[in-house]
């Protein structure tokens, strides 16, 4: 379905009920009939924004935590997971004086 987002794995992971996302994809259909990157982009939000809807605020705040957390990785960048993490690690890059 999709050329340039999974859309079915995103629709899977999702757990949509099949009239959601068939509402969805007609929805988004409608704003872009014409652009298939803008569609699929669009479609990627709306699932998102079902989701964020249907889960408790803490449980999608840890979900895009979790997801900022996995691409800064992936991209070379340390994440810490809060400031007694960050203390700790400049503890051990800094070097100690010697008395």
């Amino acid at each position: 379905m999709g050329e340039y987002y999974d859309l079915e794995r995103a629709f899977a992971e999702a757990g949509l009920p099949p009239e959601t996302v068939e509402q969805i994809l007609s929805d988004v259909r409608a704003e872009f009939p014409d652009d298939p990157l803008m569609f699929e982009l669009h479609v990627v939000r709306a699932i998102d924004a079902e989701l964020a809807a249907r889960m408790p605020a803490a449980a999608w705040c840890e979900r895009v935590a979790a997801g900022s957390r996995e691409m800064l990785e992936r991209h070379g960048f340390e994440v810490t997971r809060g400031a007694d993490d960050t203390r700790e690690r400049i503890q051990r890059q800094t070097p100690r004086k010697s008395a």
